[in-house]
């Protein structure tokens, strides 16, 4: 396939399907949470996306490939929710910081909130195929 005008790599998503084990899926996604690799997200969110293309365009697409690859894509924009909740708190995450600052915790929790949206927001802008 052409691949000079895409971002990331496409995935093998038949060859993933037939051979990759949840708990190996688990452990990549337990990394991905712990580092806060948001960049490895998006590559393999991209690649999942261009893999099941290249998958439709060869005929060797099935309702059970599609299926599991969208749901491999949710666990990543799971774990990219979280990462950005981690990189990002909010005062909102801790109540009785409310009782310390009652206009402070407003602003800091609006503000906390459009962050987090950003990045979320970048994060599909970026991943998308």
């Amino acid at each position: 396939m052409n691949q000079g005008t895409r971002k990331y790599d496409a995935l093998d998503v038949v060859s993933l399907f037939s051979r990759m084990k949840k708990k190996e899926w688990e452990i990549f996604l337990y990394r991905a949470y712990n580092n806060r690799n948001i960049n490895k997200l998006i590559a393999y969110r991209y690649g999942f996306q261009a893999g099941l293309a290249d998958a439709a365009k060869k005929n060797l697409s099935t309702p059970e490939i599609d299926l599991w690859v969208m749901k491999r894509v949710r666990d990543i924009e799971k774990i990219a929710q979280k990462v950005v909740r981690l990189r990002t708190p909010n005062p909102c995450d801790d109540p009785l910081y409310a009782k310390k600052d009652p206009l402070g915790y407003v602003h800091k929790a609006k503000f906390a909130k459009q962050q987090r949206d950003r990045e979320l927001e970048r994060f599909f802008q970026e991943s998308s195929f």
